[in-house]
């Protein structure tokens, strides 16, 4: 009898990394925090909402030191639990056919007039006084940390908040949103599409940000999409780094950015959108991969031309 969690049922499966995401969560993140506030002589609070130049070093690193033990640790533990090459089974192989790496690179070139005007959009959307208050307030908390923290006068202040905000994310975060729980969802609800989706909705939330919200969103379902007909994470790393390494790079460079509004020209965004869906087309037509060697599970099958059909 094979004892390996990709062999057991789903809501099993969801049960575990969900158990491992509040574990590394209440212990291994806190234990860092606690960790790092002594290690710079300041308090949580501090941590939490830094004022001098140290404790926003050591808030960066607290950031870090949480998305490898919240996110990266928890994804690779249950891959270790579901499968004798944890590596492999989170999607840590060559991308296949390699032209997905460049593919990255394209769709997220190709989809940034579109995610300025989904940013748009998001701000004009109107909530229920209650949770648009609640929204708001945990948005100018976020606004309020990430400008201390994005303040970069010098090229290493550059450095690393490439390696805090582009690089440990990038890899952190598709392991566990991927690698792990995307095949979860699709497992769940035997669908790629609602699959990835998903995990896209969840992605965008998990950030605590609304004001963000369509913008994770939509950049969640590509980066999903390209795990999906790729069968490899290292292209959604890369895009994912990409995309956060060029705000920062704007940021640098244009500091006004900050505090200046998105603008965007329709005609632009059309041709961004119409962009994206050719990308989605020509990514299911030269994919080599399907759902047995993404997923390695012999429970059902879905072919990979589903990714556009409703599946029974």
């Amino acid at each position: 009898m094979n004892t390996y969690l990709k062999y057991k049922p789903v809501w099993l499966q969801f049960i575990i990394l969900g158990a491992l995401f509040f574990l590394t969560s209440a212990v291994l993140g806190s234990a860092a925090a606690y960790s790092i506030a002594g290690a710079y002589h300041i308090s949580l609070d501090e941590l939490m909402n830094p004022t001098s130049p140290a404790a926003v070093t050591a808030s960066k690193l607290n950031l870090a030191v949480s998305s490898v033990f919240v996110f990266g640790m928890s994804g690779f533990l249950f891959s270790y639990m579901s499968d004798h090459h944890p590596f492999k089974f989170l999607g840590f192989k060559k991308p296949t056919p390699q032209i997905f790496l460049s593919i990255a690179v394209i769709i997220l070139l190709a989809s940034l007039p579109a995610i300025s005007w989904f940013a748009i959009i998001n701000k004009q959307i109107h909530l229920p006084s209650g949770l648009h208050e609640t929204f708001k307030r945990l948005d100018d908390l976020n606004k309020e940390m990430m400008n201390k923290m994005l303040v970069m006068p010098s090229a290493k202040d550059l450095f690393m908040n490439i390696i805090v905000f582009g690089v440990i994310p990038a890899v952190m975060e598709e392991i566990f949103f991927r690698g792990a729980l995307q095949r979860i969802f699709i497992r769940l609800f035997k669908s790629p599409v609602i699959g990835i989706l998903v995990t896209a909705f969840v992605f965008s939330a998990a950030h605590m940000e609304f004001s963000g919200f369509l913008v994770r969103l939509v950049l969640g379902a590509l980066l999903g999409a390209l795990y999906w007909y790729s069968g490899s994470l290292w292209p959604g790393i890369l895009m994912h780094f990409l995309n956060n390494a060029m705000q920062i790079l704007v940021l640098y460079f244009y500091p006004k950015t900050m505090v200046e509004d998105a603008h965007f020209n329709v005609w632009l965004v059309v041709v961004s959108c119409l962009s994206i869906v050719l990308m989605l087309i020509w990514m299911k037509r030269i994919s080599h991969t399907h759902y047995g060697e993404i997923y390695d599970n012999d429970d059902f099958t879905i072919d990979i031309n589903s990714i556009g059909k409703n599946d029974e």
